[in-house]
C-alpha cells in the first residue's frame, strides 16, 4: 500500500496561511477555566505543567509576552 503524505512542516505553514488561522489557533488562551471542572482537553495536568525548551509553560494561559503561538499536535489512527 502507497500513502501519500506531505512533511509536518508544509503542512502547518500551509495552514498558518490562511487568513485569521494563527489567531483561532491561540483562541484557547481566552477560554473559561475554573479549577477541577474538566471542559477540554487543555484542563488536563499535561497542558497545565508541560514546559519549552527554556523551562516556561509552554501552554501559558493568558497572553505571552514573547507573542509565540505554541503549537501541539494530537495524532489518531484506526485500523
Amino acid at each position: 500500500m502507497v500513502t501519500p503524505y506531505s512533511p509536518l512542516r508544509d503542512l502547518l505553514m500551509e495552514l498558518l496561511a490562511q487568513p485569521g488561522m494563527e489567531k483561532e489557533m491561540d483562541a484557547w488562551r481566552d477560554l473559561p477555566y475554573a479549577e477541577g471542572i474538566y471542559s477540554g482537553i487543555w484542563d488536563g495536568e499535561i497542558w497545565q505543567t508541560l514546559k519549552d525548551t527554556e523551562g516556561r509553560l509552554f501552554f501559558f494561559f493568558g497572553k505571552r509576552s514573547d507573542n509565540k503561538l505554541g503549537i501541539s499536535l494530537t495524532v489518531g489512527f484506526d485500523e
